[in-house]
């Protein structure tokens, strides 16, 4: 079956490097040099606008949009990912963002904004580790 595979395109590698962790995610498969990159939609242009396009390590992770706001977390990396991100807040308008917790501190499950104020279900991973529930 490879060798048939081979002659459809010769070029097909039989090996893949993976040089970054994790390198593999369940019902994502192979992970390494991947990002979920985060873009704004203009329906009425129809264009997709990339956001953070300064950082091509960046990987978003969480996001709730509240009005003209939106809080996202992810990390920036180059060889394994942490487990514990940033939280940021994007204006829609200006399209300017700003970090609001740095990634050291806590590993952020889920974001939400009910009546005006922010809520993280997180964990700071101090009493039992990356095992430790939010």
């Amino acid at each position: 079956m490879r060798e048939a595979e081979k002659k459809q395109d010769p070029d097909e590698k039989d090996y893949v490097v993976l040089d970054e962790f994790p390198a593999y995610f369940n019902g994502d498969g192979i992970i390494s040099k991947f990002r979920d990159r985060l873009f704004l939609f203009d329906p009425d242009k129809k264009e997709l606008a990339e956001l953070l396009k300064d950082d091509p390590y960046f990987n978003f992770d969480f996001h709730y949009v509240d009005g003209t706001d939106l809080y996202f977390t992810g990390d920036s990396y180059t060889q394994s990912k942490a487990r514990k991100s940033a939280l940021y807040q994007l204006d829609l308008n200006s399209l300017e963002y700003s970090q609001l917790l740095p990634k050291e501190e806590w590993s952020i499950f889920d974001i939400c904004v009910l009546k005006g104020q922010l809520y993280l279900v997180a964990t700071d991973e101090k009493r039992y580790g990356s095992e430790e529930n939010p």
